[in-house]
Formats: C-alpha cells, sequence, structure tokens
C-alpha cells in the first residue's frame, strides 16, 4: 500500500508527530504555516524560537513566488477581481464599477449614517446574477449589535427581482457575542470556502465593537490593537486566496487633536483599522447622505450622494 503524502512532507523540523499538531490546530496548508508568527508556531511545537523560524522560512520560500513579474499578478489576482453593485450606479462609478472581491472594504461613520443598510443591501445584492451587478453567491453576516434586520432584508430583495425568502436562506447569519466567537466563525468560513461553498460575500458589523468591549482600558490596549491587525490580516489573505469581498463596519469616535478647540470625527481602532482595513469608506449623514472614499490604491479620494429609500440604497433623485 502506497503511503499517504504528508502535508508538510520536505520541510525540516516538522516529522509525523509536528505535522499531527499543526493538523489539530487547523494549520492544513502550507500558505496557513508561512502566515504563522514564530511566537506562535513555537507555543504550539515547543521547537524553540530560532527552529519555530527556520520552518517559517521554508513554507514561505515554497508558497511564496519571489520577484515574479507584475503581469503574473495581473492574471493571478487583479483580472480575477470582480464587483458587486451597491444599487447605486453613482457609489458603484466611484468604486469603479462596484465593490471589489479580493479586497477588505472598512465602511466607518455615525449611527445611523447608512453603515448597516449598505451591508444588508451587499448581502441581498451579491445574490444577483453577473449581468444585474451580483456575482450569484452567497452571503455570510457576521452580526456583532444585533442590526441585521430580516424583514429590510426581503423588502430588498423583492426590490431586485429575488424571492424574499429565499434570499434570507442565502444569508448565513452568525450573532456574535464576544471577539473570539468572531475568529471561530471566520475559521468556520474558511472550512466552508475550502469545501466550494459559492459564498462570495462577508460582512462583519461592526468589527470594532466587540473589541471595544473587551479592550476598554489602556493597558490592554496593545493587545487589542495585536489581536485586531492578527484577524484583519487573516482575513485580507481570505479575501484573496478565495476572490470574496469582505465588507467591515466601523464605528467613528471624536478627535480633538487636529484643531485645537474643534472636534472632528475618526474611525475608531486607530493606526490599525486605518491601515489594514484595505479601502477606506467613510459615510456622513446629513442633509443628503454622503459616500466619500477615504483611502483606495484604485481611486482617488472623492464622495458622492445617495439616499436609502424603503426599497434600499439608491441614488439621489
Amino acid at each position: 500500500m502506497v503511503e499517504k503524502k504528508r502535508v508538510f512532507e520536505g520541510i525540516s523540523g516538522i516529522g509525523p508527530e509536528s505535522e499531527k499538531k499543526l493538523l489539530e490546530a487547523g494549520i492544513t496548508r502550507i500558505d496557513k504555516l508561512a502566515s504563522m508568527s514564530v511566537e506562535e508556531l513555537n507555543d504550539l511545537l515547543k521547537c524553540g524560537e530560532g527552529k519555530a523560524r527556520e520552518i517559517i522560512r521554508q513554507a514561505l520560500e515554497r508558497d511564496i513566488a519571489f520577484f515574479a513579474p507584475a503581469t503574473k499578478f495581473k492574471s493571478e489576482v487583479y483580472d480575477k477581481m470582480q464587483r458587486i453593485t451597491s444599487g447605486s450606479k453613482a457609489i458603484d462609478e466611484l468604486m469603479g464599477g462596484g465593490f471589489p472581491t479580493m479586497n477588505i472594504v472598512t465602511v466607518s461613520g455615525e449611527f445611523g449614517s447608512g453603515k448597516t443598510q449598505l451591508a444588508m443591501q451587499l448581502a441581498v445584492n451579491v445574490q444577483l446574477p453577473p449581468e444585474k451587478g451580483g456575482l450569484s453567491g452567497k452571503a455570510v453576516y457576521i452580526d456583532t449589535e444585533n442590526s441585521f434586520s430580516p424583514a429590510r432584508i426581503m423588502k430588498m430583495a423583492e426590490a431586485v427581482g429575488l424571492d424574499p425568502q429565499k434570499a434570507l436562506e442565502n444569508i448565513l447569519l452568525v450573532k456574535a457575542t464576544n471577539t473570539d466567537h468572531i475568529e471561530i466563525a471566520v475559521d468556520k468560513l474558511e472550512d466552508l470556502l475550502e469545501n466550494g461553498a459559492k459564498i462570495r460575500l462577508l460582512v462583519v458589523d461592526s468589527f470594532i465593537s466587540q473589541f471595544r468591549a473587551e479592550y476598554s482600558t489602556l493597558d490592554v490596549l496593545v493587545t487589542r490593537q495585536r489581536k485586531m491587525l492578527k484577524l484583519l490580516d487573516r482575513l485580507k489573505k481570505i479575501a484573496w486566496r478565495y476572490n470574496i469581498l469582505i465588507y467591515l463596519t466601523n464605528q467613528v469616535v471624536v478627535d480633538f487633536s487636529s484643531i485645537p478647540g474643534v472636534s472632528t470625527m475618526r474611525p475608531a481602532g486607530g493606526f490599525v483599522m486605518g491601515h489594514w482595513g484595505g479601502i477606506q469608506i467613510y459615510l456622513r449623514r446629513g442633509k443628503k447622505r454622503i459616500f466619500a472614499i477615504r483611502d483606495s490604491p484604485e481611486q482617488p479620494e472623492r464622495e458622492t450622494v445617495f439616499e436609502i429609500t424603503e426599497e434600499g440604497i439608491k441614488d439621489v433623485e
């Protein structure tokens, strides 16, 4: 009988026992091993930091193509990117044709600015066929603030010609109660994607709220930021590997530092959310609702107006 080839065969320092520990911990592929930190791998295998660093180096060399021409990136990644309509032509045009897969899009704004409405609209629209701006896919929706509304989803679905009940069935809902719950949900999402599930959108609404609730004092701020950074880095890899859109909502905080005596609003989460949260969008509510791009590798900083109607996200008439 032919012996089954080991997952990490050929990587010095990983024998059958070490491989068993890795597999039991959910490290089932080279890319997952390559993305581990030295500290994490050493804690798991008890192999010493030097050995852990060498194992990760070997995994990186096997998993990553160094100095590949940019045309390879364009054909293997960029050309596979797809887009989901927001329901507003003005917003879609601003975003280069819709919300792009293979990306994290972080949407910040005050309460009532439309972050959740846009999240639910995307969860409906991703189910549309490509000719109507969708991906014929399903959505995973992690709700941390009890803001998900089945009734709203059904109205939005009916407005775009989808069966309301079927639209609800195609949204896999998680009511996350803490940050560990979010991480476990991401684990299960990746398992589903690995097994061929037609999930094309992940929503986390709100990404920041549970982190702010659990890590509320200055003495644990560094721990909070590290945990957020690790999860965002993982989400970025999932978006790329499985060609999905990850939509995160974020809260805002008052900032008095810009102009003395003048308060402004800025996204919560500091440097981590600002620089690792992918494409940065800001929503404002006033006489007209504002959709503003604040940071994007593809699009300049600019803004447009939209409205939230009974049928969902629409252009201003």
